[in-house]
């Protein structure tokens, strides 16, 4: 059985809305999601010019 991207939202939700109510940091920082969405967006600047991008630190 898959879990699709509203299961997966939902998931993210509560351990957000959890974390905060109960005062710890959640599993992922948002310095992991801002080197994730880096990562996107060269693999997306990437596949527009066929090119290799590096990813900034």
């Amino acid at each position: 059985m898959n879990i699709g991207y509203g299961e997966l939202k939902t998931i993210e939700m509560y351990e957000f809305i959890k974390a905060v109510t109960e005062g710890y940091q959640p599993s992922t920082s948002f310095q992991v999601g801002c080197r994730v969405e880096k990562v996107c967006d060269a693999v997306m600047n990437s596949a527009d010019t066929r090119q290799w991008v590096k990813v900034e630190d």
